[in-house]
């Protein structure tokens, strides 16, 4: 049965027990211990959590770069296996390659292929994205597809077929409350 004081060293009043409990000698009417997340060993009268917080939270302050370091580390790692060496080291090889470099961005997506693993390179996020929807619609004719789509953006069928450059909608295909239609209108010229 306790004191009215919790037994740590705090000082602190403890509560009174309103049912027994054999594991925490508790007995009805009687004071517990320990005050809640208080325990035997002496404490500065914070519970421990509450020191694990301050510490936690100086120890991000202090060591920020070294965290995001550790994190990135640990997500290369876990995700593909690679160190940020490694991705340094493809990124710069990607860089210094006229094909690869356009399709690098500001934000950059470790690309992999899902079947085997097996890392590929480096993308801007919503080229890699794009990227994989495209592999997941097609598995079989993925690069097929790719190439493909490349000769449809440069030389487009419509234009082919019509024998003649036809525009409509500019932006998004959707209802809007101004519907503008025609060629893009460089700035300073007036629509024909």
């Amino acid at each position: 049965m306790g004191t009215g004081l919790c037994e740590c060293g705090c000082g602190n009043k403890t509560g009174v027990s309103k049912k027994s409990n054999p594991k925490t000698r508790a007995v009805i009417g009687g004071h517990f211990r320990f005050v809640k997340g208080h325990h035997r060993r002496k404490n500065d009268g914070h519970s421990k959590s509450e020191r694990d917080k301050k510490y936690a939270k100086s120890y991000r302050d202090k060591n920020k770069e070294k965290i995001k370091k550790d994190q990135v580390r640990y997500s290369l790692w876990s995700l593909y296996r690679i160190t940020p060496e490694d991705r340094d080291k493809i990124d710069a090889f990607q860089k210094e390659h006229p094909t690869y470099s356009s399709l690098l961005g500001k934000r950059l997506g470790t690309d992999h292929c899902h079947k085997t693993g097996l890392i590929r390179g480096r993308l801007d996020w919503r080229i890699n994205r794009a990227y994989g929807m495209i592999e997941k619609a097609f598995p079989k004719n993925t690069a097929e597809v790719l190439r493909a789509l490349a000769v449809y953006h440069e030389q487009p069928p419509a234009v082919i077929a019509l024998r003649a450059k036809k525009y409509g909608l500019i932006g998004q295909a959707k209802y809007k409350k101004k519907m503008v239609y025609g060629p893009p209108v460089a700035k300073g010229k007036k629509a024909a």
